[in-house]
């Protein structure tokens, strides 16, 4: 409260000129004689306690979602992958008829490889998400 007095006998002796955003928001309310700004019995030491836990209850909830929106998106991404690999498989194997055999076996190769890097991508993201999981459930616990 007398952090406030002080701050209202600052803008008084100060000029107009010289405001700052909140100056000038504060001194327009204050030659209005609306003190809606001023934190009658809204002090944080009167706050319920419950006010916390709903607040935390709201941010993990929050992280929640998001972490299910991120998983439907990778599982997504995922299903996609997939039908190019099969259409890239069908075109590979189309062709695999005109192919000379060592051109073929290069390009299998290299599909070997893209799915291994997919798998270890995939076993990445997952040990990410039961871990960010765990976090949060240790944060609401």
């Amino acid at each position: 409260m007398w952090s406030y007095l002080f701050y209202f006998i600052r803008l008084e002796e100060t000029r107009s000129n010289d405001y700052t955003a909140l100056d000038l928001y504060i001194g327009n309310m204050m030659e209005k004689e609306n003190y809606d700004f001023f934190p009658t019995n809204r002090a944080l030491c009167l706050q319920d306690d419950n006010d916390e836990v709903d607040t935390k209850l709201e941010m993990l909830q929050l992280k929640v979602d998001k972490l299910l929106t991120r998983q439907e998106e990778m599982e997504i991404a995922q299903l996609r992958q997939q039908k190019h690999d099969k259409n890239v498989e069908s075109e590979i194997s189309q062709r695999s008829l005109f192919c000379e055999t060592e051109v073929y076996h290069e390009i299998l190769l290299e599909m070997v490889a893209l799915k291994t890097n997919m798998k270890k991508k995939r076993e990445e993201w997952k040990r990410e998400m039961q871990a960010k999981t765990n976090q949060m459930f240790n944060f609401a616990s």
